[in-house]
This record gives C-alpha cells, structure tokens and sequence, in this order.
C-alpha cells in the first residue's frame, strides 16, 4: 500500500503529488521532527527521552515544507531525544535572518562589551576612592571647626573688611601649616583610620590662639 503526499503548490503551478510507502512515508515525518527537536509522540519540543514522554499522543497532520527533503534512514538509526522548550531549535538555515546579526558577531560584540565593563568596573573603584579621601577630608575639617565652635572665648578674631581671616602669631601660623601638610599626606595615602586618629588628636588639641 502506497501514500501520496500532497506538496502545497505555488502560485502559478499545478499542485503535483509525491507517491511513498508506508516505511518511507512514516521515515519523511520522524525525519522532519528529528531536525526539528521534536517528540514523535506528542510532536512537541518536550524534552523527554524516547519512549518516556507523558504527553497526549498527538495524531494530527504534521506541516511539513514542500521544500524538506528526508534524508536516507541510517541502518542503525537511534530516535534521537527531542529538544526542550529553552533549546535552540535544530535544522534552523545557518544564515540569520536579513537585519539580525550572526552568532559570531554577536559573540564578538558580547565579548568587547564585557571588556569595557570590567574597564569601567576599575575607574568605578577608583573613584570610589577618591570619594573616599575627600569625604574623610571634610570630616575631619568639619571636626576641627566644631572644635573652634566650642570654644569661641578663647579664640581672639580680629574681622575687618580688609582683613578676614583672623590674627595669628607665627607659631599658630606654623602649627597650622604643618597640619595642613600632614592632612594633606594621609589624604594621598587614602588612610580611613589615620584620618579618624588624627581629627580626634587635633578636636583634643588646646587653642592655637
């Protein structure tokens, strides 16, 4: 007993028939589900094993494309496992579609992407650190003024429109700038700790003027 199978015709063209045998005509569709990834039992992308699958049996027409060719069945042809849903579909045409770039471009650009994000992941720390110093620095300013804050009767301030900053001798002058200068080598160093220890030395220090 033969099978004939209707190809879908173009426009134009008379639909033309294709006689088969049982074996080849059963052959034509596992082949087709096979490139697919599909199950022969429920013709879907279930993922099981052959002879495990727990889904309906489907015994609709499967949709073959005029244009598959099965080919010759192996002699030792094994029911190969069907893909699951998050799988790519098998005998999928190695050429994209028009406007949609190819796995290796892709890959290519995927892999630079990831360059310039560990790139940015390294200027990110630095300036993390460097926001790091600054705040430290201004925290240890902010102490040393809340601790001229507290102890306003004892600071001698002479204002005036010419003169804003008030009126030190040269040892509070002196005092001052080597402060600055060792504030200024623990912020190059980048010392959390150091900074803390030297705001308490200097909040707990008597009044330079």
């Amino acid at each position: 007993m033969g099978f004939t199978i209707p190809t879908v015709p173009s426009i134009g063209h008379v639909q033309q028939t294709k006689h088969l045998t049982k074996d080849e005509f059963i052959w034509h569709i596992h082949a087709y589900l096979d490139s697919q990834g599909l199950c022969h039992f429920c013709k879907k992308a279930c993922g099981s094993a052959p002879g495990t699958c727990t889904g309906p049996l489907n015994r609709s027409i499967v949709p073959i494309p005029p244009s598959f060719v099965a080919p010759p069945k192996p002699l030792d042809y094994k029911r190969p496992n069907p893909r699951n849903g998050s799988q790519s579909q098998a005998g999928k045409p190695t050429h994209p579609p028009a406007g949609r770039p190819s796995a290796k471009v892709a890959a290519v650009a995927a892999l630079a992407e990831d360059e310039m994000y560990a790139a940015l992941d390294e200027a990110a720390v630095s300036a993390i650190q460097l926001m790091d110093n600054e705040l430290e620095l201004a925290k240890t300013k902010k102490n040393l003024a809340r601790t001229h804050e507290k102890q306003p009767e004892k600071v001698a301030v002479n204002i005036s429109e010419d003169n804003f900053f008030p009126e030190m001798d040269r040892a509070g002058v002196a005092a001052l700038e080597d402060l600055d200068k060792h504030l200024a080598t623990l912020r190059h160093d980048g010392s959390k700790e150091l900074l803390d220890d030297e705001a308490n030395h200097v909040a707990n220090l008597p009044p330079l003027f």
